[in-house]
């Protein structure tokens, strides 16, 4: 059976991508258990992940940092991508 696979990508809401992202893998207890940055084309892979869901957040400076929950079915690579918004405000806003 192939590892399970999830590639990322973050966009910014105009199709433009985000390099440099950091994308963090959450535990049970929503702590990051694995970390990785988005390339150039703003795409990250997770590997070897369990059946279920999985969750994550993306962060990027002057974006609203994201939440995302992704229901892995079986072993092939699945791709998704996920809009950030822009941070007007300069918070420190969590996006569910």
């Amino acid at each position: 059976m192939a590892a399970r696979a999830l590639a990322i990508l973050a966009a910014h809401p105009v199709r433009a991508v985000i390099s440099n992202a950091e994308v963090s893998l959450l535990g049970p207890d929503d702590n990051a258990i694995r970390r990785a940055q988005t390339n150039a084309v703003g795409e990250v892979v997770f590997t070897d992940l369990p059946i279920g869901d999985s969750r994550f957040v993306i962060a990027a400076p002057g974006f609203i940092r994201k939440r995302v929950t992704v229901t892995v079915r079986g072993a092939k690579e699945r791709k998704i991508e996920t809009m950030l918004e822009v941070d007007d405000v300069g918070g420190t806003l969590v996006k569910p």
